[in-house]
């Protein structure tokens, strides 16, 4: 879809603006948790840079990369939240982190069903019932703490909101299509 192409570039872009006013907001206060975020999300511009690219033309080895490069950048995101709440006590275990980890996994989720799929010659697989709560959920974090934050990062926190706002409507429409399977 030539679609694919922005929302691919988008998130790259917006993740990258993200992250890059999340460093800026802790300079003087970054703890190992959050240089594992930082890597994570430059795993996810990577894989999304990938896909900005018809992912169904990609070869195969390239589509490995993008499963492994994606869903090790969400496992990023995954470990830094736990770090920050149980090693360095950064943050609390609140709803909406615990939305962002069920999120996360479900993302690795995508990433590998999608890719299993594709190898099979199936167009997609779209389990809805965990694909789009996952998106949900990221949306609602990344929206929470768009409402709380201030400075250059809430811009952030909007930016990456937009990209989930997106990632909804995009699998609408896939859901929508005729060439996809959708397993309940």
């Amino acid at each position: 879809m030539v679609n694919d192409i922005y929302i691919f570039g988008y998130n790259s872009i917006s993740h990258f603006f993200f992250i890059t006013s999340y460093l800026y907001s802790k300079f003087k206060n970054i703890n190992g948790a959050d240089i594992v975020f930082s890597i994570g999300h430059f795993f996810i511009i990577y894989t999304m840079i990938y896909r900005s690219y018809n992912y169904e033309s990609l070869a195969l080895n390239i589509k490995k990369n993008v499963r492994l490069l994606g869903s090790f950048g969400h496992l990023c995101l995954f470990i830094a939240v736990l770090l920050n709440i149980y090693l360095f006590k950064y943050i609390k275990l609140t709803i909406f982190n615990i939305l962002f980890l069920i999120g996360q996994l479900g993302m690795m989720y995508l990433y590998n069903a999608e890719y299993y799929l594709s190898t099979r010659h199936i167009s997609y697989f779209y389990n809805k019932f965990l694909i789009i709560p996952s998106i949900i959920f990221i949306l609602i974090f990344y929206i929470n703490n768009f409402i709380k934050q201030t400075g250059t990062i809430k811009l952030g926190f909007l930016l990456v909101s937009i990209t989930y706002i997106l990632w909804l409507v995009y699998i609408y429409n896939t859901l929508k299509s005729k060439n996809y399977i959708v397993v309940f």
